[in-house]
């Protein structure tokens, strides 16, 4: 059996934090992806990533270690953006 499953992401949308504190009271665990970009640096977690990251604390700084930033990491130009998606999920048999 081969399961296949696509997440298609939503438009993303620019979220306007001063802070790590704001940030983090505005994210909606399990329903946004958050895309963080800052000097040169990008990445993204889908939001299935709250399955392993169910504490918004630590779905930040670990997005932020892979961006390549430290886990406390914060500065002026910080940007991010979340998104949501739509699972399509296909199952079919392999021979």
């Amino acid at each position: 059996m081969l399961e296949i499953e696509l997440s298609v992401l939503s438009e993303p949308e620019a979220l306007q934090v001063d802070s790590e504190v704001e940030l983090l009271a505005v994210l909606r665990p399990s329903v946004d992806g958050l895309i963080l970009e800052d000097a040169g640096h990008r990445a993204t977690y889908l939001p299935s990533v709250w399955q392993q990251l169910p504490d918004p604390a630590s779905f930040v700084r670990e997005l932020k270690v892979k961006a390549g930033f430290a886990r406390d990491y914060w500065s002026p130009g910080i940007r991010f953006y979340r998104y949501e998606t739509m699972v399509i999920k296909a199952e079919s048999a392999v021979p």
